[in-house]
Formats: structure tokens, sequence, C-alpha cells
């Protein structure tokens, strides 16, 4: 039997802004090759080396017969990210990708660093260009109106949100810009502009979700009106409500 999470969506979701590591992988090959490889002493460094039926196994299955020709791996996944990703320093998202740990579709996609393919450095123009393509398309469309706050900094939040008290009033705002995102005791992200998309827009390696429930998760950005500073990210299904994750009692 089978007992697995985390498939169909990522359980390292990421903070500040971070974007969240892929869903693990549960992978099963049948009527493999892989008695050959042992006798032949070649053996692999992933499941994707050998040769026979793959098979989609599902979170909760039972009653599945392993025979010694079958293969099964298991790939955890990392942790998430931390911060927007368009604030990364760009030599470190380069470095990253000089070590395979992202792509240089995904260093463009998420991080907005344009790396040339022939020399394999930054196109650093460009780079701070595009960044500032994504943030203003974070803003574009949306009709909230960015209000600053510059009273007596209480709190710093996170690294994102500050709380400031504002004319009797005590407020979070940008921690960047000092747009007011809410009061005390409000759910920031309700004042937020809200970009919801495919949780595979979350990570490139994720896969299909439908491959294992029925809901529909989605990937939920929130941004800052003002600045279009990503603040923050969630994984929920499609329908549920915000969650709430900072609480402040007065």
């Amino acid at each position: 039997d089978t007992l697995s999470s985390g498939n169909a969506t990522p359980t390292a979701t990421g903070m500040m802004g971070g974007y969240p590591g892929t869903t693990n992988e549960y992978k099963y090959v049948r009527h493999s090759d892989i008695q050959d490889r042992i006798k032949s002493r070649k053996m692999i460094d992933d499941i994707a080396e050998v040769v026979g039926e793959s098979v989609t196994l599902q979170l909760r299955q039972i009653n599945f017969e392993q025979f010694p020709a079958d293969v099964y791996s298991v790939v955890c996944s990392a942790a998430g990210g931390f911060g927007d990703p368009l604030d990364r320093d760009p030599q470190k998202v380069k470095e990253d990708v000089d070590a395979h740990s992202v792509t240089g579709d995904g260093a463009r996609e998420m991080y907005g660093v344009i790396i040339e393919p022939g020399t394999g450095e930054i196109d650093h123009k460009a780079t701070e260009s595009l960044r500032t393509d994504i943030r203003n398309a974070r803003l574009n469309g949306h009709h909230l109106k960015p209000m600053k706050v510059n009273g007596e900094l209480l709190l710093e939040v996170t690294e994102n949100i500050h709380l400031r008290s504002e004319k009797g009033r005590t407020v979070y705002c940008c921690a960047k810009c000092c747009t007011e995102i809410g009061q005390l005791g409000e759910n920031y992200k309700e004042h937020c502009i809200r970009i919801d998309q495919h949780v595979s827009k979350s990570n490139l390696l994720i896969g299909e979700p439908s491959r294992f429930i029925d809901d529909v998760p989605e990937f939920r950005q929130f941004v800052c009106p003002g600045c279009g500073t990503l603040i923050e990210n969630e994984i929920a299904m499609k329908g549920e409500p915000l969650l709430m994750d900072v609480h402040i009692e007065k």
C-alpha cells in the first residue's frame, strides 16, 4: 500500500513572497531492466534511466504487488523560497543556474533574470528592464488606491510588512514603500492586489494535480498596490477563503 503526501500540492509553500518547493514524487516502473543492470554492475542515479512500464501510484493505493523487476522511487521536495524572487541578487540566481538548481527558464520567469544562452553570463540591462516590466504587470489593470503611511513604526511584522501608528489608527503597511494594506485586526491580504494562477505556475517542476485530487489548487499572490512588491503567496483550493497568516492582538 502507499501512504503519501505532497504529491498534488507543495508542502513547502515558501514565506514572505517566496515560491514553494516542488511536489513530492513517488515513481513506479514495472517490468524494468533493473535486474540486468544489477548483474552488469551498472546502477542508476535516477529511475528515469530504467526501461519499463511507468505507473502512476495514487496517494492511498492498496493491494498492488511489487516484483523483483519493479522499481519504486521517492523524491522529496526541497524547502520553499524566502522573499520576492525579484529581489534576489542576479549573481546568486546565476550561481543557481550554474549548479543546475534552477533552469534558465526558471531564472527568467520567476526571478526576472536574463542569462545569455551562449555565454552563460547575466544580461544586467535586460534583467533590470524585465524586473520592472514584471512589477508593472502586477499593478496593471488594478484600481486599488495606494495610501502612504508615515506614522511611528510599531513593529516589523515580517520582511515585507510593518505595523505603524497613523492618525489614531494602527495599520499594516508595505515595508518597502509604506503603502497601507489594512488596519490591525484585518487580513492584510484583502488590501493587496490578488493574482490567482494555476498551482503549476508556482514551480515549473509541479505536475498536474488532477492525477491525484478532484479539487483545483490555486497559487494566490498578494502584491503591494504601491510598489508591486510580492508580499506573500498562499496555496489553497479554489473557492476557499483567504488564509489569515498574521493576527496580532491589540
